[in-house]
């Protein structure tokens, strides 16, 4: 079964259908292995605190040259 996965307007935030219900979360993708698992954190769950920590990561000039 294939997963639903829509790229997000940040680097290493994905959206993606994570229960197969045409229903997309918010993720922010830690890592793909080779696989095709995806670890990852459902950023709804997250307080401000991380998210604002979070958008820091992503934003910085090198956020797409390592894994989150």
């Amino acid at each position: 079964m294939a997963i639903t996965k829509r790229q997000g307007s940040f680097p290493h935030v994905q959206w993606i259908d994570l229960k197969n219900n045409g229903v997309l979360v918010e993720c922010a993708v830690l890592r793909e292995d080779d696989y095709g698992n995806i670890y990852f954190i459902e950023i709804p769950s997250m307080d401000q605190i991380d998210k604002t920590r979070l958008v820091r990561i992503v934003n910085n000039r090198n956020a797409l040259n390592f894994p989150l």
